[in-house]
């Protein structure tokens, strides 16, 4: 009799009933997908705190660059914008003596200066009739038609203010004699200063 085998046996039954029964839970037990949870790779390599740390630096690099974004956009804006958007300082020019201006016959000025516009300089030109009836008071008309923009003449014949493209005429006060015109000439304010005219412009 040969002691030692049955013991022999018997760890073999145990060791195969543990293993039997490890791979029997491990069959039961069913495969946990990616999608449940679990952390990629990545994310799983790196303590929490790197990974809050690298989404800190992530929002503080946005921040960054809207400030330098907004830093260099704000001149280029007003480079364009320039002015637009600040009341025009009220401007006057001479038109000329005001004795120059005879009762009943008004007087045609063309008067030139620059217009700001934003960022861009232009000349305008713009061009009245100065009216007085008793070499006192004046009045001063732009000298474009109300109906189309048309430029308007005095004529002497008809003693009247013309416009030669749709037929309207206009009374030496500035109001419609004839024609499609729906309203007056308009009248430009003006002041008189040391015996000249001045006309005020927006600038």
């Amino acid at each position: 009799m040969v002691f030692g085998e049955p013991a022999y046996e018997v760890e073999a039954e145990d060791e195969g009933a543990r293993t039997g029964g490890q791979v029997s839970r491990a069959a039961a037990k069913p495969p946990q997908s990616a999608s449940e949870g679990a952390p990629s790779v990545r994310e799983a390599a790196l303590p929490a705190a790197v990974i809050t740390r690298r989404r800190l630096l992530g929002y503080l690099s946005g921040l960054l660059s809207a400030a330098i974004a907004a830093a260099l956009g704000l001149p280029l804006a007003r480079f364009y914008v320039g002015n637009a958007f600040k009341p025009r300082a009220a401007r006057w020019l001479r038109l000329g003596p005001a004795s120059g201006v005879h009762p009943n016959q008004p007087a045609l000025f063309t008067v030139s200066y620059v217009d700001q516009d934003g960022w861009r300089e232009t000349t305008a030109r713009q061009e009245v009739y100065a009216v007085t009836q008793n070499g006192k008071d004046f009045t001063v008309f732009s000298n474009v038609c109300t109906h189309l923009g048309c430029p308007i003449h005095w004529d002497d014949t008809r003693a009247a203010f013309l416009c030669p493209c749709h037929g309207g005429v206009f009374g030496i006060n500035g109001q419609v004699l004839h024609g499609p015109p729906p309203k007056p000439l308009t009248q430009v304010r003006h002041r008189l200063e040391n015996g000249d005219i001045y006309i005020n412009v927006a600038a």
